[in-house]
């Protein structure tokens, strides 16, 4: 908590995904997994221990085979689809600025892609990259130019981090 640092708990995380879901559903007429449709990219800007993309991981896995979650966090049974257009760990991406953290994240998202997939899917097609980086994703220069710190993220990102910039520059 040094450094500012809060882990969501996971009880709250997994709520958090279900409502998500709700809105989904209710706004744009779909899951996080739906058969013939590209999955979402789903960004986690702090991305601390990786409980956020991990619950992600069940969501999808759950949207995808119809089993319920158990109370433990499983989901009994796998994705049996793994085509280049529904890899899951293409479609995730974090920042995180403290270097244990992040570790024990990426470890938590391997397991995570396991229990989505199971061990024979993923010997098929093994894991080749998380789009997981070590940075800190919240602080940006006032003093250089916003469209070329924001040129990389994700356009609703992208908007807001340059009314952040504006806004702090106000205050500086």
């Amino acid at each position: 908590r040094l450094l500012g640092q809060y882990y969501t708990p996971k009880p709250v995380v997994r709520l958090m995904w279900f409502l998500v879901r709700d809105v989904l559903k209710k706004t744009k007429n779909r899951d996080l997994f739906q058969k013939g449709k590209p999955l979402l990219d789903i960004l986690d800007p702090a991305y601390g221990s990786g409980t956020f993309l991990y619950e992600a991981i069940l969501h999808i896995n759950q949207s995808a085979v119809g089993k319920s979650i158990t109370k433990d966090g499983k989901v009994w049974s796998f994705i049996k689809e793994r085509d280049i257009n529904s890899i899951i760990e293409n479609h995730l991406y974090g920042f995180e600025i403290n270097p244990l953290s992040k570790s024990i994240a990426d470890v938590n998202i391997f397991f995570g892609l396991i229990q989505a997939y199971g061990n024979n899917t993923l010997n098929e097609m093994p894991v080749q990259h998380l789009n997981i980086f070590r940075t800190n994703s919240l602080e940006l220069d006032v003093n250089q130019n916003v469209e070329e710190q924001t040129a990389s993220l994700f356009p609703f990102m992208a908007d807001d981090l340059k009314y952040s910039l504006e806004e702090k520059k106000e205050i500086l």
